[in-house]
């Protein structure tokens, strides 16, 4: 979908300069605050480049998430043509994004939520991701909107920000029970020695590769009392010392201590 913004005021338009149109079939829209439409011919836009710029499609949708209430959330991602489609590889996409925006099953009736999103640096932000703004604190991004014609980001605490105006967090580790950890978070780990402890995760503070980290206490204890070893192991491992170590109640001994 075609953009520009206003860049001098336009006489008889009634914009103010910044504002940002959107095209829509064959005409230009632009909605107030009051969500009231108003509407440009195409001639005046696009022919009037000492007034308007084409503002280049950033942040850039790159995938909708479609919410059936019949199946499984599937996804639709954009094409090489510009469309989308709901088949993973498939280079012509035949849905518009004006069609998935605003049309029938669509962002504005409810059943389709974007959910991924591309900005002109290359990142992409996605629904679920922890994002840090004004407040400093990690939020995650709840959903995706339009507010006068701009794409922006709805966070669970703040009322909106611009893509602009936050960095995405990445997490500081991921735990051996595949939980990404944040700023701030509880971690479990247990040391060299096989003692447990938890700590807070700071970015300044780096992580210990000593350790292994899991994201609840619980999955912690459950992986000291696992076996590491099989006896498989450990007898395959005793053939290959010399005899003097090979005697049945060092042997015994092992086997108690890796619990097999």
């Amino acid at each position: 979908m075609k953009r520009y913004k206003l860049l001098q005021v336009y006489p008889g338009v009634g914009l103010t300069v910044g504002s940002i149109v959107e095209k829509v079939h064959h005409m230009y829209s632009y909605e107030s605050a009051d969500d009231t439409p108003t509407t440009y011919s195409a001639y005046i836009v696009e022919n009037h480049p000492e007034f308007w710029q084409e503002v280049k499609d950033f942040p850039k949708i790159t995938s909708f998430r479609i919410n059936d209430p019949h199946s499984s959330p599937f996804i639709a991602e954009l094409c090489e043509n510009g469309k989308y489609c709901t088949c993973t590889g498939i280079k012509e996409g035949n849905h518009t994004l004006n069609e998935m925006l605003h049309e029938g099953n669509c962002v504005d009736s409810g059943f389709i939520e974007i959910y991924q999103v591309q900005v002109e640096s290359g990142e992409v932000f996605t629904l679920g991701d922890k994002i840090k703004g004004d407040l400093k604190t990690p939020e995650i991004i709840k959903r995706f909107g339009f507010l006068k014609n701009e794409l922006v980001i709805y966070p669970e605490h703040s009322f909106f920000y611009r893509f602009k105006d936050v960095v995405k967090e990445s997490p500081l580790l991921t735990t051996e029970d595949g939980v990404d950890i944040y700023t701030g978070h509880r971690v479990y780990f247990v040391d060299a020695h096989f003692k447990p402890g938890f700590s807070i995760c700071f970015p300044d503070v780096p992580v210990d590769t000593s350790r292994k980290y899991f994201s609840t206490k619980e999955a912690a204890e459950k992986w000291i009392n696992e076996p590491m070893f099989s006896r498989k192991d450990i007898l395959d491992v005793l053939e290959e010392v010399s005899k003097p170590y090979y005697e049945p109640a060092w042997k015994a001994t092992l086997l108690r201590k890796f619990n097999l």
